[in-house]
Order: structure tokens, then C-alpha cells, then sequence
């Protein structure tokens, strides 16, 4: 596990971004990069190097700010023991006159930025990202941790066109199946959450888990940015667990069937891998 970065000396950020996070005008400045619900992150220069800086957010109260502080903790537990091209390089904390915040390598933007028409992003680019995502992924998995937040904006480019690859990003919800809370208030992102993770059925989490949000974020960028289901909510009532996917012209009887599979109701029948996942996923393109 690599050290922790020291809390002093305090490093100094510019009077103009000091006081665009106290007045609340952050997302305003040339810094910023993106929020979280309980997050800002911001660019800054640091040993040299253009870093981005995580930060719990100046608007919350005392009690669900020590509450970020502890998640941007157990994020840097658990990336501090993750080394791979395809999981975001953190490197440790850094004290600033706004606060703790945990220092990442700079990426170009998420992948919820990219518009599929106006970047030309093909569906092998689509197929090329998403492998790099499922690479990051099974490595994730391997260490025998979840992510549970895979979606588009936890998807970090490399440039802006997400030419030259992507990476897995935020672990603030991530855990050992054996240490996650058997509750369902942290089910992730509904959207993109397995039926397994909303029910808040904990013995049921798996790397399948993650496939599954994986399997919808693909068919959203191969179907031209709509969600895999008629209706979503039937993953919290359970009214209709075998529901198919929508047929779109945009994607084939093959592609839908595999993403099918990864998105199945039940995990067992899921790919055995997320990179499996996504090599089928690129047959039926080729075919």
C-alpha cells in the first residue's frame, strides 16, 4: 500500500479559486472539472505535475462532510492496493486551505461528455472504450472488490474524443461483498444498478454486479443514448423481472442478445467476466 500523503505543510490554492469554493461560484472557475453529490473536483498544479483534487463539498454540513471525508477514505484504501492502466492512478491525500481531498491523475473528462454524433464515435470506439472499462473492471474484481457505481460519469477519458482510452473511476461505493452493508441505502446509480443491488441483497453482490451496469451503459452509447428498459422501476418493485431489453434499429438481434445476457435478471447467467462480456459484445460487430 503506497503512504499516505503528509497533512502539512498546507499546500496553497489561488486566492480566486479559495474564493470561488467559499462563495459557492466554484463551477464557475477555469478549475473546475466536475461535482459529485458530495463532491468538487478541481485542477490543480502540484510537485510539478497537473493533478485533479477531490474535495467534499463546501455545502455541506459538518456531519455529512465527516461522512465524505470518511468515503473519500475507504476510496483511497481501496485504490491505494489497485494498480492497473485502467483503474484512475490516485496518489494519496493533500491538505489545502479548502480542506483534505485525495489527488488523482488529470483525465480529459467523463465519458457522459462525449455525444456520440458529434464526436463520430463509432461502435467499435464504443466496443474499444468499454473493453479498457471492463479491463479496469476484472482487475477490480480480482481483488475481490465491487465498484457498484459504474455509469458514464464514473468512465474517465484519456482525451477528449476518447481516442486514446478510458479508465474506471470513483470508489467511494465500492467494497468486499463480505464488509458491504445489507441495506439499500447505497444501491448506486438506479439506472445502471443490478435487480441484486437495489434488493440490497449483499450474499447476491458479484463481479456480475458491476457487468450488469456495464451491460447498460453499452447498450445506452449503441442505441444512441436511450436506457435499456421500458420501465426501470420494475427493478425496485420486481413486477416484471424478465423484461427484455428494447429492440432499436441502432443495435442487431446479436448485439441484443449479448447485452441481454449481461444484463439478465439473474446473475448467474451473466458473462463470467466483464472483458468476456465486451469480446462477445465485439463479435457480433465484426459479424
Amino acid at each position: 500500500m503506497r503512504e499516505r500523503a503528509h497533512s502539512s505543510p498546507i499546500h496553497p490554492l489561488s486566492r480566486d479559486i479559495l474564493q470561488a469554493i467559499n462563495s459557492g461560484a466554484l463551477h464557475s472557475h477555469p478549475s473546475y472539472l466536475g461535482s459529485g453529490k458530495y463532491t468538487d473536483v478541481i485542477a490543480i498544479q502540484h510537485d510539478g505535475q497537473s493533478l485533479a483534487l477531490k474535495l467534499p463539498s463546501s455545502r455541506l454540513g459538518p456531519e455529512k462532510r465527516a461522512r465524505q471525508e470518511a468515503a473519500l477514505e475507504h476510496e483511497w484504501d481501496v485504490l491505494s492496493g489497485l494498480h492497473h492502466p485502467c483503474v484512475v492512478g490516485c496518489h494519496g491525500f493533500l491538505q489545502t486551505e479548502a480542506g483534505r481531498g485525495l489527488l488523482f491523475e488529470l483525465m480529459a473528462g467523463g465519458m457522459d461528455s462525449i455525444n456520440r454524433v458529434a464526436n463520430h464515435l463509432s461502435p467499435d470506439r464504443i466496443v474499444a472504450l468499454l473493453s479498457d472499462v471492463a479491463s479496469g473492471l476484472d482487475a477490480t474484481h480480482e481483488a475481490g472488490i465491487i465498484h457498484r457505481d459504474v455509469k458514464p460519469g464514473n468512465i474517465l477519458l484519456r482525451d477528449p474524443s476518447g481516442a486514446t482510452g478510458a479508465v474506471i473511476a470513483d470508489y467511494e461505493l465500492s467494497c468486499r461483498p463480505a464488509s458491504c452493508r445489507p441495506d439499500r441505502s447505497s444501491p448506486g446509480t438506479i439506472i445502471y444498478a443490478a435487480p441484486e443491488q437495489i434488493e440490497g441483497s449483499i450474499s447476491l453482490l458479484a463481479p456480475q454486479t458491476d457487468q450488469h451496469a456495464l451491460g447498460v451503459v453499452a447498450y445506452q452509447y449503441l442505441g444512441g443514448g436511450y436506457y435499456p428498459f421500458t420501465e426501470w422501476t420494475y427493478l425496485l418493485a420486481h413486477i416484471h423481472p424478465r423484461q427484455k431489453l428494447v429492440e432499436t434499429a441502432a443495435i442487431s438481434p446479436d448485439t441484443l442478445a449479448v447485452l441481454s445476457k449481461a444484463t439478465d435478471f439473474d446473475a448467474s447467467n451473466r458473462y463470467a467476466t466483464c472483458s468476456v462480456f465486451v469480446q462477445e459484445l465485439g463479435k457480433t460487430l465484426r459479424r
